[in-house]
């Protein structure tokens, strides 16, 4: 997973942020149901996928204090509620499809044995949510197509990603369908295209795909104007879609991360410095 969608920290109240780290700690304890290893593939992105449906469905969260392998001198609140299970196993399946796209692209050995070693996880979670599952292995297949034939089109190849998360998300609830589909496309395209601009030094000494590169190679003011545009455009777009939803609970929260966080990511990105993910 990518991992770039998550919290300001500086711009979040210190009650938020604790709101914010026990659904961190809920989601990591939801994916040991799977396995205990299976915590290791913990996404941000995911657990503002989390987040994100409690938001929506504003339901009754367990909250309490437990241990953690991680911090084990003091206890950790942890928060479980029904979105829960759902946004581990869109972790689970991503990381899974993402571990097997890299085999086939870069025949990667570290992909190879990580494919192998959370292949019960994702059979698992594939017997939990199988359509979304075909249609997410639907999706990568088509992506890998389009990387391997060097498709010049940023709007082509970030679209595929788009849609996979407008899927994912447009699950939360049916009555939102329309709007929170929009938003995970949003986030999708925005999440895709910062990421190849994160990786394009990278990309180019190891020789990877990367949109950026195939569409502008050495051009760099241009590859910068184009991220630009494309990147601020996805994060204004999923403003609108988040300002259409009726957030029940963890507002602020939800709001830090359309709002503020993904924009100064974007700003960060593209003036050259590293991100960084789970």
């Amino acid at each position: 997973m990518f991992g770039y969608i998550t919290i300001d920290k500086p711009e979040l109240k210190m009650r938020e942020y604790d709101v914010f780290q026990g659904y961190y700690c809920g989601l990591c304890k939801t994916l040991k149901a799977y396995s205990e290893k299976s915590r290791f593939l913990l996404s941000y992105d995911c657990v503002f996928l989390y987040l994100l449906s409690a938001a929506i469905a504003g339901d009754e969260a367990e909250i309490r204090q437990e241990n953690c392998i991680a911090h084990p001198i003091k206890k950790r609140y942890v928060i479980r509620g029904k979105g829960a299970d759902y946004a581990a196993a869109m972790n689970i399946l991503l990381s899974y499809r993402k571990f097997r796209d890299d085999v086939q692209d870069e025949n990667s050995a570290a992909a190879k044995a990580a494919s192998v070693l959370f292949r019960r996880d994702y059979k698992k979670a594939k017997e939990k949510y199988p359509e979304i599952a075909a249609k997410l292995e639907e999706g990568i297949a088509e992506l890998s197509e389009k990387e391997k034939s060097g498709c010049t089109e940023i709007d082509e190849v970030a679209d595929t990603f788009a849609k996979m998360l407008g899927l994912i998300m447009q699950e939360l609830d049916p009555v939102d369908a329309i709007s929170l589909y929009e938003m995970g496309y949003s986030l999708g395209r925005w999440l895709y295209l910062v990421d190849a601009y994160d990786d394009m030094e990278s990309d180019r000494e190891k020789n990877r795909y990367n949109v950026f590169l195939k569409k502008f190679g050495d051009d760099k003011e241009a590859t910068k104007a184009a991220a630009e545009y494309n990147l601020y455009a996805s994060a204004n777009a999923a403003v609108r879609a988040l300002s259409r939803l009726e957030l029940l609970k963890n507002k602020g929260i939800i709001e830090n991360v359309i709002m503020d966080s993904i924009h100064k990511t974007t700003k960060r990105v593209l003036n050259g410095g590293k991100n960084g993910s789970l």
